[in-house]
């Protein structure tokens, strides 16, 4: 098997993004699930492939965005304007 590492710079804009976007996927849930659930296919959808799980939008996936929101919150604040986070990934 060939791994490929890959890697990317993500700006505290961009992580400030996700926090968004995650808040207001569960926000859409928490208020009504029917539409929560198409507001979260059309801004936060799944991916299907070995690594990522399931693609349904069940309680696992609806744990996976709060604990998102989560990591994210607190790396977030560890960040001043202009700080670039790199991220590294193996596939």
């Amino acid at each position: 098997d060939d791994l490929v590492d890959e890697e990317c710079l993500v700006s505290a804009d961009d992580i400030k993004e996700l926090i968004d976007t995650c808040a207001d996927v569960l926000k859409h849930h928490k208020t009504d699930s029917d539409k929560g659930y198409d507001y979260a296919m059309a801004n936060l959808p799944t991916q299907s492939g070995f690594f990522f799980g399931s693609t349904r939008y069940d309680d696992w996936y609806w744990h996976d965005v709060e604990d998102c929101l989560t990591q994210m919150r607190k790396l977030y604040k560890k960040l001043k304007e202009g700080d670039m986070v790199q991220w590294y990934f193996s596939w």
